[in-house]
């Protein structure tokens, strides 16, 4: 039983691991999303005050 908990503990710590990796990944592809948006917004501002 002893072997069936401490695989059971790693189950656990890997879900977590994927978890927040996901979570990480997530946050990191909105800010570059974010970022990217705010990039074109810039951009066209720029060539509407260039016409």
């Amino acid at each position: 039983m002893k072997l069936r908990k401490t695989v059971d503990d790693e189950i656990l710590k890997d879900e977590a691991l994927v978890a927040l990796t996901r979570e990480y990944f997530d946050r990191k592809n909105a800010e570059e999303s974010k970022e990217s948006e705010e990039s074109k917004e810039t951009k066209s501002k720029a060539n509407k005050k260039d016409k």
